[in-house]
C-alpha cells in the first residue's frame, strides 16, 4: 500500500489491511453438484438523511433493491444495522457509495457492533465516493455504515449498499474419506502344499467393519510350476472367520459360496467353490492363481485368508493377499 501527501503526515494505528484470498484450496475431484449462487442483499436510503457537522452518523438505509438481493445472507437489516442471526461467523463482502448533497471533507467506514471499531475507513472530499471493504462478522454481531463530515450534509437516496455473504450455500455432510483404505495384506511368501490336501496359507488380513455395507477388495495372487510329468491343477478362494483369529475349516466361511469349509471344502469337480483354477502339464510348467474379488461382511471384525487345494504338492511362490476398503 502506497501513499502520498503534500504534507508530511503520519499514518495511525487504526489503519486496517485485509487481504482475501477468493479460491479455496483444490481438493480431490468429487462428485458434481448443482452451480452454486453467492447471497447477497442490496439497499438505497427510503429517504433523505441529514447528518450534522463534526458528528459521526449512522447511515439508514430501508429499501430493499431487490435486482441485485438473491439468496438467504443470513442478515436482517433494521434501522441502519445489519445483523447476524446465524450460528456462524460470516464472511462478507461490503460494498457502498454515498451521495451527498455537498461535502467539508469527512470520513466513512464500517463498524461493527457500533462505530468505535471501524473497518475500511475512507477520507473523502467529493459528495460522492464509493468504498468496499471485507469482513468477519461473528453470530450475534451488526455492521452498519458510519459518516462523519465536517459540515452539514444530506445523504441523498441514490446511495447504494451491496452486502455479499462469501459463502456458496450452506455446509453439506462430511463426505467419506478416501484416501488411504488400505488395510492390510501379506508377502511375498512361500509355501509347500500336501497333495489333495485343502489348506490355509499363512497370508491373513483382519479388518474392522463399522457398517453393514462396508465393502473390501481382497487381491490375492501366487506361482507356481509343476515337478511332475502329469497334469497338476490349483484351486483358491477366500476364507472369512469371525473375530481376530487364525483360520480352520470350522470357523471359516468361504466366500466364494457363503459355506462353511467343514461342511463343503475346495474341490475340482465343484466349481462354486473355488474363486480360481488353473492347471500345467509336463515338467516345469508354470501354474497360478490370480484373482479380486469384493467382499461385504456386516459389521464386526473379521479375518481374511486364502485356501488352496491341489492335486499335486506344488511349491508355491510370491504368494501375496491385500485388503483394501473401497467405501465406508
Amino acid at each position: 500500500i502506497y501513499y502520498m501527501d503534500a504534507l508530511t503526515t503520519t499514518v495511525q494505528t487504526s489503519s486496517r489491511m485485509n487481504i482475501t484470498l477468493l479460491m479455496a484450496a483444490q481438493g480431490p475431484t468429487g462428485p458434481s453438484a448443482p452451480l452454486g449462487t453467492v447471497s447477497t442483499m442490496a439497499m438505497t436510503p427510503t429517504t433523505t438523511q441529514s447528518i450534522p457537522a463534526t458528528t459521526t452518523t449512522l447511515v439508514n438505509w430501508g429499501s430493499t433493491d431487490a435486482t441485485q438481493t438473491t439468496g438467504i445472507t443470513g442478515l436482517t437489516y433494521a434501522a441502519g444495522l445489519f445483523t447476524n442471526t446465524t450460528s456462524n461467523t460470516l464472511p462478507l463482502s461490503v460494498e457502498y457509495s454515498i451521495f451527498l448533497n455537498s461535502t467539508g471533507q469527512g470520513t466513512s467506514s464500517i463498524g461493527i457492533n457500533g462505530s468505535a471499531l471501524s473497518y475500511g475507513v475512507m477520507y473523502n472530499d467529493n459528495n460522492c465516493f464509493t468504498n468496499a471493504y471485507t469482513i468477519m462478522l461473528t453470530a450475534g454481531s451488526t455492521l452498519g455504515i458510519y459518516y462523519y463530515d465536517y459540515n452539514a450534509v444530506t445523504v441523498q437516496t441514490t446511495s447504494r449498499i451491496m452486502i455479499t455473504q462469501m459463502v456458496v450455500g450452506v455446509q453439506g455432510p462430511t463426505g467419506p474419506m478416501v484416501s488411504n483404505m488400505y488395510v492390510g495384506g501379506t508377502g511375498p511368501q512361500n509355501s509347500t502344499l500336501t497333495a489333495n490336501t485343502a489348506a490355509f496359507l499363512t497370508n491373513t488380513a483382519v479388518v474392522t467393519s463399522s457398517s453393514a455395507t462396508t465393502r473390501y477388495m481382497i487381491v490375492v495372487s501366487m506361482q507356481s510350476y509343476n515337478s511332475s510329468a502329469t497334469m497338476a491343477y490349483l484351486l483358491s478362494t477366500v476364507g472369512r472367520s469371525p473375530n481376530n483369529v487364525a483360520p480352520t475349516a470350522s470357523n471359516a466361511i468361504n466366500v466364494t459360496n457363503a459355506i462353511n469349509f467343514a461342511t463343503t471344502d475346495l474341490a475340482i469337480t465343484s466349481i462354486d467353490t473355488y474363486l480360481m483354477a488353473a492347471s500345467a502339464t509336463g515338467i516345469g510348467s508354470a501354474v497360478g492363481n490370480s484373482f479380486t474379488f469384493v467382499d461385504t461382511p456386516g459389521v464386526g471384525t473379521f479375518t481374511y485368508s486364502v485356501r488352496v487345494v491341489s492335486n499335486a504338492a506344488l511349491p508355491l511362490r510370491q504368494i501375496y493377499m491385500n485388503v483394501i476398503q473401497i467405501n465406508t
